[in-house]
């Protein structure tokens, strides 16, 4: 299950150091130049864990809602230029829409805040030699 909180800390790694921004700028640049974006549904993904940079490896995972799964055949794209590419189903909580106080629970400490959901997305999990 993917928690929000998580990805909120991805974003913020990313723009703490600029190695990272711009690793990822030039991962999606190899994406760009391979073409990816022209199979459908790949540019709608979003970055929830990544760049993870290891001596030779780097590797991004994006989610994509369930009914916007990218089209494999990209997948196959990549994996003729050396990626490996890892799809996989998840559950992602989100806050509902408050409408009602009936959309609002209260904990422990008397606090009230948005009940939660569960919404299922693909992840698409990218690893690509950077040697």
């Amino acid at each position: 299950m993917i928690d929000p909180q998580n990805i909120k800390d991805t974003i913020n790694s990313i723009y703490d150091g600029n190695s990272k921004l711009d690793m990822l700028l030039e991962f999606e640049g190899v994406l760009d130049n391979l073409h990816l974006y022209a199979y459908k549904n790949w540019s709608k993904g979003e970055v929830v864990a990544g760049p993870d940079i290891s001596r030779y490896w780097i590797d991004v995972t994006l989610m994509y809602p369930k009914e916007f799964m990218p089209d494999p055949e990209g997948a196959l794209r990549l994996t003729k230029h050396g990626c490996y590419v890892y799809f996989q189903k998840e559950t992602y909580i989100v806050s509902i829409p408050i409408k009602e106080p009936e959309d609002l629970e209260t904990n422990d400490r008397g606090e009230r805040k948005p009940k939660k959901a569960e919404k299922d997305v693909w992840l698409v999990y990218i690893l690509k030699a950077v040697f």
